[in-house]
């Protein structure tokens, strides 16, 4: 059935679809009560949410969700690695209903109608939006031995997806507006968000989904997805996922490129780091698996270069490094230069310099930064404890030569001014 725009909104259209949902949401809740059931209804249930008009799937959100979220819960429990137990066998390990598994093809299908939901829907409080993460965080946690490739996949593209349908509210004072926009976040907005995601006549969430992000009370959950992203397909050799390598890095990029504010990532900054540069030195010398997948390291290099742009703003920094607006042009001694002293200085750098291997400046980076320039836990003294990092000259100082040292090690100079000349746009912008 297609709706016209002008049913999208009226009463006999959200009775209509609610209806619908009502049979589908109470299939879901017998799925948790018995997991044997015949889950053959959640590929029918995807193809209604996907053509059902978001307006008239936004006031059943809570009704329709509450059902999703019990069935993961259900589906993590059972996946939770099983401990032995004293006899060396294996027990429940958590599996709901005597040790009734929720299937792989059941999980599987109920991530895609999560997905399809949370494409159309907006989440209506913080509250709201906690629930929904901590449950999508603890299938993000499941390890590649305890849930299928799949199901890992679907849950990232929930949180994706999630991520994605946060838009900047209405109120100017708010932090939502003071994000550093790059060109390289229309890749990400253009062509993963449906034209369809945001109604005409959204309404506004009571809180600001986004200013809660860049804050420091969500500190703790940004840091933890960042670190489950960058770690969500470890390469064992040459095995691996080229798929979820790549979807891992795009909701990285989703999750910067939403969240958007220096200080919001500060703190992060060297262990998202070293880590993408470990990835990458993998994937210099592996061309074929997940490691030498040509999409997932474009994804890796967009991801790098965006989260130093962002922490590492010139714009942002000025106050701290005590220079105004019209001294900028210093921080470019080359612009001005001609081409052939470009090449001059390049003649100049050494073939073979002693640099160190990525994994240990890597190491060295993390170390150094967290000795001398974070505040792992500030304790406001009422109880709360936040992420912080002050912005300090000498941190900028001191942060930029170790980022130069480590992509000195990833991307030596030379070949960096290769790929900066490089007649694909889509390879010399990044470069």
């Amino acid at each position: 059935m297609e709706w016209r725009d002008e049913e999208t909104h009226s009463e006999e259209s959200l009775m209509l679809v609610f209806s619908r949902l009502k049979p589908y949401c109470l299939d879901l809740l017998d799925l948790v009560r018995n997991p044997k059931k015949d889950a053959s209804f959640l590929a029918e249930m995807a193809d209604f949410l996907r053509r059902a008009p978001a307006a008239a799937l936004q006031p059943s959100l809570d009704y329709t969700l509450f059902p999703f979220l019990l069935l993961l819960d259900a589906a993590v429990q059972c996946r939770e690695e099983k401990k032995a137990d004293s006899a060396g066998g294996f027990g429940n390990g958590g599996a709901p209903l005597g040790g009734h598994a929720i299937s792989d093809s059941a999980a599987e299908g109920m991530l895609m109608c999560l997905e399809e939901l949370l494409k159309k829907c907006h989440l209506g409080s913080v509250n709201q939006m906690v629930v929904v993460l901590q449950k999508i965080t603890a299938g993000a946690m499941l390890s590649h031995s305890e849930a299928s490739e799949e199901f890992r996949v679907g849950i990232i593209r929930c949180f994706r997806t999630m991520l994605l349908n946060l838009q900047p509210c209405s109120v100017s004072s708010f932090s939502c507006k003071q994000r550093v926009i790059m060109p390289t976040f229309k890749s990400i907005d253009g062509a993963f968000v449906p034209h369809n995601t945001i109604s005409r006549n959204h309404v506004e969430s009571l809180d600001c989904l986004l200013a809660f992000l860049q804050s420091q009370n969500a500190s703790a959950a940004v840091g933890h997805w960042l670190s489950l992203l960058l770690q969500v397909s470890p390469l064992r050799g040459h095995r691996g996922s080229a798929n979820l390598r790549k979807e891992a890095f795009l909701t990285l990029r989703v999750l910067v490129a939403k969240v958007g504010t220096a200080d919001a990532f500060a703190f992060f900054l060297p262990g998202v780091v070293s880590r993408f540069a470990k990835a990458l030195c993998v994937s210099k010398n592996m061309i074929s698996s997940a490691a030498g997948s040509s999409v997932a390291i474009e994804q890796a290099i967009c991801g790098l270069i965006e989260f130093l742009i962002i922490v590492l703003h010139d714009m942002a920094n000025l106050h701290s490094l005590e220079m105004s607006v019209n001294d900028t042009g210093s921080l470019s001694p080359m612009e001005n230069k001609s081409t052939q002293s470009v090449l001059e200085a390049l003649r100049s750098l050494p073939l073979n310099g002693n640099v160190q291997s990525a994994n240990m400046i890597g190491d060295s980076f993390n170390q150094t930064i967290n000795d001398d320039h974070k505040q792992k836990i500030v304790d406001h003294g009422n109880g709360k404890r936040t992420l912080f990092v002050h912005h300090s000259k000498e941190w900028i100082d001191e942060t930029s030569s170790n980022v130069d040292k480590l992509m000195s090690a990833v991307f030596p100079h030379e070949c960096l001014c290769v790929l900066v000349c490089d007649d694909a746009d889509v390879v010399s912008m990044v470069a």
